[in-house]
């Protein structure tokens, strides 16, 4: 039996990545962002640096971080914060999969969340 050549393995690699809908790389998954998931990761990991009333967390530490709720951020800017780090904020990749970032930024951009 003959093996598939590389030209053959790119084309069907190229295919499958092609099938994929843009949403679906940028959360790591082809799952819609939970943002009830996103809560329980929230207090998990960000509660110890951020106040946000929505989550029930305090800030505790020296260098605490931004109250969120008090004024409206959309998933792309928690996406990319989370993914790059902020100004005192380092990244969570390798922390957080892709869909748990994903997660994390639907609660903290949801409607309901800001006041």
């Amino acid at each position: 039996m003959r093996r598939p050549s590389s030209g053959l393995l790119v084309l069907l690699l190229t295919a499958a990545a092609a099938a994929v809908s843009p949403s679906a790389l940028a959360h790591g998954s082809s799952a819609k962002p939970n943002a009830t998931n996103g809560k329980l990761i929230f207090k998990l990991y960000c509660g110890k640096c951020h106040t946000f009333k929505a989550a029930g967390t305090v800030a505790k530490g020296s260098a605490p971080g931004p109250s969120l709720g008090t004024f409206k951020v959309t998933a792309a800017k928690v996406i990319r914060i989370l993914n790059v780090g902020g100004s005192d904020m380092s990244s969570f990749v390798g922390i957080l999969t892709p869909s748990q970032i994903a997660d994390v930024a639907a609660f903290v951009s949801a409607p309901t969340t800001a006041k």
